[in-house]
């Protein structure tokens, strides 16, 4: 009797061992909170205009969107994930691109860009299931056996200059991509990915929102506790992701709304 109770809490202590960690659905959730309270934080409350004379508001507001930070390199990885184990290259690639079409009405809804698409600016004018989509497609282009696909990785990676977060996420695709097998080649060519956006962040709004940025890399030991697993226990939707994005634009575009009439 003893020694099947042994062998059941052996059986037990396997089972549980191979859930431990954060599985791909685990990171989705943490980066769709983490995205929400960045996008309420900027959307709704404009600290920079209305909030900045009140220190605890502001600092509120910064935390918010520290945190927020940590969304974008989590996406990164998992779109790395989904990039180097989709079995059908093709379909994953159109099935980001076109969800990247209602995203781009409730981006330009949220943030006051303009709905049409070629209108300027041409630096930051769509959401940024764009630019996970030239991040993908630049990795697939490598990988593509033809003469071309060096000049058609670096022209994807240039059209993610349209996108939100620009090059600089869809370059650490790419590379978390090429350097799976590496974690910590991943995070290094991460880190220096978003550390030019540093740069640019600093020079474009200054060294508070510079500071902010910087707390992407809390999203290293985030991503350090993934076990390689879809799911842990339930499945999510494979679509989850895709609807929540536009969906919690729109809702927090319509609540910008009623609170200015108000």
């Amino acid at each position: 009797m003893t020694s099947t109770n042994s062998a059941n809490g052996l059986t037990s202590a396997r089972e549980l061992s191979t859930v431990r960690g954060l599985s791909s659905d685990n990171l989705k959730i943490i980066a769709l909170l983490a995205m929400t309270l960045f996008h309420a934080a900027d959307i709704l409350f404009p600290w920079w205009k209305r909030y900045l004379p009140d220190v605890s508001a502001a600092l509120l507001l910064l935390f918010c969107m520290g945190v927020g930070m940590t969304a974008m390199p989590v996406m990164c990885f998992l779109a790395a994930e989904g990039a180097c184990h989709t079995k059908n290259r093709k379909k994953y690639l159109l099935r980001v691109s076109l969800w990247a079409v209602p995203a781009h009405i409730a981006y330009a809804l949220a943030t006051g860009k303009p709905l049409n698409p070629f209108a300027a600016p041409f630096t930051m004018h769509t959401s940024v299931l764009w630019t996970i989509s030239c991040g993908i497609g630049a990795f697939f282009a490598l990988m593509h056996r033809t003469k071309l696909r060096v000049e058609l990785m670096l022209l994807l990676l240039a059209l993610g200059l349209y996108g939100d977060w620009g090059v600089c996420a869809a370059v650490a695709i790419l590379c978390m991509a090429l350097t799976r097998n590496n974690f910590k080649k991943q995070m290094l060519a991460m880190s220096l990915c978003f550390c030019i956006g540093l740069v640019y962040t600093y020079i474009r709004q200054g060294p508070v929102l510079a500071v902010v940025q910087s707390c992407f890399l809390f999203s290293i030991p985030v991503l350090k506790r993934y076990n390689g697993k879809l799911y842990n226990s339930n499945p999510l939707p494979r679509s989850a992701f895709y609807w929540y994005y536009p969906a919690h634009l729109l809702i927090l575009a319509s609540l910008r709304q009623i609170i200015n009439c108000g």
